[in-house]
């Protein structure tokens, strides 16, 4: 579009990840000899071939996933051994195999319509409300006939939000919880606010401690006040209904190509290329291959499944 200041596409295409045989979205077909020329003056300036640039430009976006995931993992105290990796977004399925490999992530989930995936999100999203009213009390003197009657005010105004958006009485949910904190502490916790007729008091300061525990490594006996009553009202949305894909009938497999990749050691190999949209229930791709969909292309290396 006139551009010419190289981008992680530009890099993806030139070492091959994408093509210009399948165009994104089936409608935008890149241009590989605007990509190398835009790559080639940088490539230039630092001594280096076009492609051992692009796989550098991946490999520092690599990099820089890798440590985001770090930081939700292993600095958390979590082992990135013990999860599976989601990979969603246009560029997730180019980069999703590479990070999952440097961390020992055992797995990749790749959703179909990976591009498309925040937009499915939305189709999916309720509709929401946060109501609150501050209330700072000793959770000893909580009044719960007086509790009840300030959340069903919310609930009441809440409920008047939701009609005017066009949800009726079987369409709204309501969630009731509580800020708690120790006396005298700054940070507080939120705690489901009880339905089931027990009394409040006891199982809010049970849930607290429990809370309290798990978030800050330790509990008190310190007395506990009230700071807030929260209310989420929600309008349930009607869900799109998702078809199941259909097991492949025994004897037919999907059609394959290839498509020419960059390795790191500067050799090129040949790919096997799949469209996502050819592929059924239970279908196999033995890597190294790319797969192609409408929204977003996944990445796989030798060795992977």
């Amino acid at each position: 579009r006139g551009g010419t200041e190289p981008t992680f596409t530009d890099a993806a295409l030139a070492v091959g990840y994408l093509g210009v045989d399948t165009p994104l979205g089936g409608e935008l077909t890149l241009d590989r000899d605007k990509a190398i020329a835009s790559l080639q003056p940088i490539a230039d300036s630092l001594g280096l071939s076009v492609s051992e640039l692009a796989r550098g430009m991946l490999r520092i976006s690599n990099t820089k996933i890798m440590g985001a995931v770090r930081a939700i993992t292993i600095e958390l105290g979590h082992d990135p051994k013990d999860f599976s990796l989601l990979s969603f977004g246009g560029g997730g399925g180019l980069v999703a195999v590479d990070v999952a490999r440097e961390l020992g992530i055992p797995e990749v989930i790749v959703p179909p319509g990976q591009g498309a995936f925040s937009a499915l999100g939305m189709l999916m999203a309720d509709v929401q409300h946060d109501l609150s009213r501050t209330s700072v009390q000793l959770l000893g003197s909580l009044d719960p006939a007086e509790t009840d009657a300030m959340f069903n005010d919310m609930e009441r105004e809440a409920a008047a939000m939701l009609e005017e958006e066009g949800f009726g009485a079987d369409s709204r949910l309501f969630h009731r919880a509580v800020q708690v904190r120790y006396l005298g502490q700054e940070h507080s916790v939120a705690v489901e606010y009880p339905s089931d007729g027990s009394d409040p008091r006891e199982v809010i300061r049970a849930e607290f401690d429990e809370l309290h525990e798990r978030q800050y490594g330790h509990v008190m006996e310190d007395p506990v006040e009230l700071t807030t009553l929260r209310l989420s009202a929600v309008g349930v949305v009607d869900k799109p209904s998702i078809p199941k894909v259909a097991v492949r009938a025994a004897g037919e497999t999907y059609p394959v190509s290839a498509r020419a990749v960059v390795l790191p050691n500067n050799e090129t190999a040949d790919y096997t290329l799949v469209a996502r949209e050819t592929l059924l229930a239970g279908d196999v791709i033995e890597g190294p291959a790319v797969v192609t969909e409408h929204t977003a292309t996944t990445v796989l290396h030798a060795g992977d499944r």
